[in-house]
């Protein structure tokens, strides 16, 4: 080895630099998981079920709709989801 000069470590490719990008910027909550334990996964699962009724819906509307049984139940969940996760209802 030459003496005297610092060593500049390789730098890393593409196909790491975005997942290190990604640990970078949700490191407060990796850190708050690993002491906690507590997970968001619940709630994160709940806006996946209501976006996913919901988007059907969007592309629905119309004056030519019927309220068919499966829209009338997804409006209610999608109601049931809303006043679950309001701040005013806890």
């Amino acid at each position: 080895m030459s003496g005297g000069g610092a060593h500049t470590p390789p730098r890393a490719g593409p196909e790491l630099e975005r997942p290190a990008t990604t640990v970078q910027t949700w490191w407060p909550e990796i850190c708050a998981f690993i002491r906690t334990g507590i997970t968001n996964a619940s709630s994160e699962g709940t806006n996946r079920v209501i976006k996913t009724v919901v988007q059907p819906l969007r592309q629905e509307r119309g004056p030519e709709r019927v309220l068919s049984p499966e829209v009338r139940i997804s409006r209610g969940v999608h109601r049931a989801a809303r006043r679950q996760l309001s701040p005013a209802a806890r």
